[in-house]
């Protein structure tokens, strides 16, 4: 499948960034959502960890299943046409920091519940379009053995395609042999 090559990342919709004032409404977000839906927006970058804090996990990615949804059946538009979602996994919130992240341990079975979450949180009837493991952390887990948990959801069925964010190309090299 192809999508337009123009997209929208939705990071401002769910965090608290740059400061707690500026975070939407669900409401307003929801809007935001429907208004690109209708300018033709069909692909939308996400991640999981795009929400107030560490306990709202998912929070975007929900949204994004609620107006892709609401606005296909308002438009009548064919599944093979609705919009698509690019959403990222592997970060945990830093406790008390509306803005704070860092790279979680990455080890396979926690990503393949990560991307399972995701999944949920998008439908859980199609798989994600594109899954990328927002940074990889050596420290913890091997590239290669992090990307397990990801191959284990995509011989699943849960994601089409899956990606990397944060990578040098030393680590993108050893991620295509997975």
């Amino acid at each position: 499948r192809s999508v337009d090559a123009f997209g929208m990342g939705t990071l401002a919709l769910g965090v608290l960034y740059p400061d707690p004032a500026s975070r939407p409404s669900r409401e307003e977000a929801m809007r935001i959502i429907e208004e690109a839906l209708r300018l033709g927006t069909e692909f939308f970058d996400a991640a999981d960890s795009y929400g107030a804090d560490g306990k709202d996990f998912g929070y975007v990615e929900r949204l994004l299943y609620e107006a892709i949804t609401r606005h296909a059946a308002r438009s009548g538009e064919e599944s093979e046409r609705r919009a698509v979602v690019a959403t990222k996994g592997g970060m945990q919130r830093i406790n008390g920091q509306s803005n704070g992240w860092r790279p979680s341990a990455c080890r396979p079975d926690d990503l393949y519940h990560s991307i399972r979450a995701s999944w949920n949180a998008l439908g859980g009837a199609e798989p994600v379009f594109l899954w990328q493991l927002h940074h990889p952390n050596e420290k913890a887990t091997p590239l290669q053995v992090s990307l397990q948990g990801a191959k284990r959801a995509q011989d699943e069925g849960l994601v089409s395609h899956i990606g990397l964010c944060n990578v040098n190309l030393d680590q993108l090299k050893r991620a295509r042999a997975v």
